[in-house]
């Protein structure tokens, strides 16, 4: 998805866009979903203009945008970008989210599927299916964790893409 000398697709978290198109001299084509509460956060994604980008689906209670890209006349990939603020501890959050991503899955079964974001899940260990630590509740780190073997998903990125980490 990424090119030598240029970005082709990015899922961000954190941020806060102006909706609307991007201008067209950038060549993106750009969805997003900002907080409506505070400017402190929302999703976007990004893709170069070539590769269709469309609209799928926004959360209702979650930061959550998905989009589909035409990866050729046949094949479509479906990326989804999630963001999970670390102190939003409440389990139905975390149950709405999953849904969310389970639905777009499984309605798109023949399509790739790229999920991207924050989670803010500190204790899961992807590499082995385990959780490590306490800061995040048991259940939360557990749902995400099945969610993520009964869907076949495998992390991609094990090390942290912002600061450090204790």
């Amino acid at each position: 998805m990424f090119g030598p000398n240029y970005l082709t697709l990015d899922c961000c978290t954190q941020m806060s866009f102006t909706p609307g198109p991007a201008p067209p001299e950038l060549g993106y084509d750009v969805i997003c979903r900002d907080r409506k509460t505070d400017a402190h956060g929302g999703v976007l994604i990004a893709a170069k203009t070539t590769l269709g980008l469309s609209h799928l689906k926004s959360g209702k209670d979650t930061e959550l945008i998905s989009g589909r890209i035409n990866i050729n006349q046949k094949k479509k990939a479906i990326i989804t970008c999630l963001y999970r603020p670390p102190n939003r501890i409440d389990q139905q959050t975390a149950n709405n989210a999953i849904q969310d991503i389970t639905d777009l899955r499984k309605k798109h079964k023949s399509s790739i599927f790229i999920l991207g974001g924050d989670f803010n899940l500190p204790d899961i260990d992807w590499k082995n299916y385990t959780i490590q630590g306490t800061q995040t509740s048991r259940d939360i780190n557990n749902a995400f964790l099945e969610m993520a073997a009964n869907l076949n998903i495998q992390q991609l990125v094990d090390k942290p893409t912002r600061g450090t980490t204790p």
